[in-house]
């Protein structure tokens, strides 16, 4: 019993350590990534896709909103 609580604690020190430091890219503008987002998602299980679905790749279709870009 003792012996669980002592681990218990132990496990509940170290996850309380564990911090990340997550730092943007060193060319990372918040202006550029600033706008609408638009979330797309796909769900199947024809067997095209499901037997190809390592070598498919994601397109995007960027559209301004503001034509002076």
């Amino acid at each position: 019993m003792r012996n669980t609580l002592l681990r218990m604690l132990a496990a509940l020190m170290c996850a309380l350590t564990v911090c990340a430091d997550i730092t943007p890219a060193a060319d990372f503008d918040l202006q550029k990534m600033s706008g609408k987002w638009n979330t797309v998602a796909l769900a199947t299980n024809a067997p095209l896709v499901v037997n190809n679905k390592a070598g498919m790749k994601t397109g995007a279709l960027f559209n301004p909103v503001c034509k002076d870009l």
